[in-house]
């Protein structure tokens, strides 16, 4: 009980949020509960008195733990919307660079809690996926048209009529996709 007591103590001193390394503040007390419950046999209303006395100790504790996960679950959701929001951009390259910024952003926001953090990363990273797919569609779409537009410039100019009548594009073992000659 002196880790719940001393903690206590900290926060009571206004002590900043910041400087909690709460990692291990979280760490602790799980270790602590698991230790509790493997304490052993008690007299039944020994432990009851023990019982309340230790969580009730541990309240302090677990509050401003739970406030901490809901202050990053808060920044990681507000993380999330702007990449959301960077999706609907029309430059995809710049929308990837300020999406880079906010994943070092997302590392620096600490543990949201058990229930959350795993549902809020699959959301960031659905997110980030689209738009990283967004970026390989663009990259895509230029190179086929820097290559059309290098063919279109190696006719010789001595022949005449349609210099490409037909564009395929395919992967190595995949199928062809044909484009459209004119828009390409």
């Amino acid at each position: 009980m002196c880790f719940a007591d001393d903690f206590t103590k900290k926060i009571s001193e206004g002590t900043d949020n910041k400087a909690i390394d709460w990692k291990f503040t979280d760490g602790t007390l799980n270790k602590l509960s698991q230790q509790w419950q493997n304490s052993g046999q008690v007299d039944k209303q020994k432990f009851q008195l023990l019982n309340e006395a230790f969580n009730e100790s541990l309240q302090p504790v677990k509050l401003e733990l739970r406030n901490y996960h809901q202050r990053n679950s808060d920044s990681k959701n507000l993380l999330i919307a702007q990449v959301t929001q960077a999706l609907s951009d029309e430059d995809v390259f710049s929308a990837i660079e300020s999406v880079k910024k906010l994943q070092t952003q997302w590392q620096a926001i600490g543990y949201s809690g058990q229930r959350e953090e795993n549902q809020l990363w699959q959301k960031f990273r659905k997110v980030n996926d689209q738009l990283f797919a967004k970026r390989d569609e663009a990259k895509l779409v230029e190179n086929i048209r820097s290559f059309v537009n290098a063919v279109a410039k190696a006719k010789p100019t001595g022949s005449k009529g349609a210099y490409m009548k037909k564009i395929v594009v395919s992967s190595t073992m995949g199928p062809g996709v044909t484009l459209n000659v004119d828009s390409a």
